[in-house]
């Protein structure tokens, strides 16, 4: 009895296994013969991706090729969106759709995926807030509406370049990524990739590149934000920064930090750092008789903590964890810090406690800001 209930068993396996076979092979014939079809037809991709994304979309070309298990069409002069009260439309240079048919059978992998290429964008931040360049959004005035995902499975953008610019705190930054991918979960916008930074000298770029990870709900403005890496060089990505007059000239380790926004506002930080072969200076040289200057400067093996920053009701609180700091003699006790702030800017109140805390480390520090 057994015997001839596995013998069905398997049969019926073989079976499903071979529909399967056969219904992807006449998918991907009938997808190869409606390729031609649909580069003569751009119209009906554009109902298409109108359909899913809830924007209108114009195409200025369309070509294809098969990649990968299912189609890749070219699209040329792509434009989301309509031109009337007042919202130009977003204007996108070049773009693949790329559907799959293997899709079922890949882990993390969507059925279409709408991928925009080579896009140069700015984050700009001036008195009037954050501002998105790069993306030609026509005459007019700026898009108050952003363009949805809909229904589209996921949307990449490949050979991206990320510039931010804030002048008011100095944070000038120059990133890359060979590929983001933005999921669309319900409420939940999924946003994965690595990004490199890409500022100083090209033949110098640091290989380790930044894991970038984001759950955001775009309408509640809220979500929870990651950065993180193994050796990597933080001094590049500092360097375009100093804090409070001091710079980080040398240093690789290992970082992650976690950001939770809540109604468009930071609620939460966490950050973990293990940074090795530290060297810390003063961003502004200090003038010395007979046109001479120095810029002081001060090294550590290691510095390495965990730290929490917490907004409350009535203020915030901050913790420092298992902070280790070698400065060439005996490594010391790890140390922890925790500063409480209560009440309003006016009439603030702090509260700190320290334990096993060395003054002379953060003193090195401490001589080199500016202020």
């Amino acid at each position: 009895m057994l015997r001839r209930t596995l013998r069905r068993l398997r049969f019926a396996l073989f079976t499903l296994a071979t529909t399967v076979i056969i219904v992807l092979a006449l998918l991907m014939g009938a997808t190869q013969l409606a390729m031609p079809w649909l580069v003569r037809n751009p119209a009906r991709i554009e109902s298409w991706l109108s359909a899913r994304l809830q924007q209108p979309v114009r195409i200025g070309a369309v070509s294809g090729t098969w990649a990968g298990g299912g189609p890749v069409l070219t699209l040329d002069h792509v434009m989301i969106g309509s031109a009337n009260a007042g919202q130009p439309p977003l204007e996108i240079p070049r773009a693949e759709l790329a559907l799959s048919l293997y899709a079922p059978f890949q882990r993390g992998r969507a059925w279409s995926e709408f991928r925009l290429l080579g896009l140069d964008v700015r984050f700009v931040r001036d008195d009037a807030g954050w501002h998105l360049r790069g993306l030609d959004l026509g005459a007019g005035p700026a898009r108050t509406e952003p363009i949805s995902m809909g229904a589209l499975g996921v949307l990449v953008l490949k050979d991206l370049k990320l510039a931010v610019d804030d002048p008011r705190e100095d944070v000038h930054l120059s990133l890359g990524a060979s590929e983001v991918r933005v999921v669309n979960q319900g409420a939940t916008t999924h946003l994965a990739g690595k990004v490199r930074n890409l500022a100083g000298d090209p033949a110098r770029l640091d290989p380790a590149p930044i894991d970038l990870i984001a759950d955001v709900d775009l309408e509640r403005r809220s979500g929870i934000l990651y950065a993180g890496g193994r050796d990597v060089d933080l001094a590049r990505f500092g360097a375009e920064r100093p804090f409070s007059g001091i710079e980080l000239l040398t240093g690789r380790g290992d970082a992650q930090i976690w950001i939770g926004v809540n109604a468009a506002r930071v609620d939460s930080v966490r950050v973990r750092l293990d940074l090795r072969d530290a060297t810390f200076a003063a961003h502004d040289a200090l003038a010395l008789d007979d046109g001479i200057s120095i810029a002081p400067r001060t090294h550590f093996e290691r510095v390495a903590f965990v730290a929490r920053w917490l907004r409350e009701d009535e203020g915030w609180t901050a913790d420092v964890a298992d902070l280790v700091v070698a400065h060439g003699a005996a490594p010391l006790p790890p140390a922890g810090v925790t500063i409480e702030r209560r009440g309003e800017a006016g009439n603030a109140r702090y509260r700190a406690q320290t334990t096993n805390l060395a003054l002379e480390p953060i003193g090195s520090v401490a001589m080199l800001s500016s202020r």
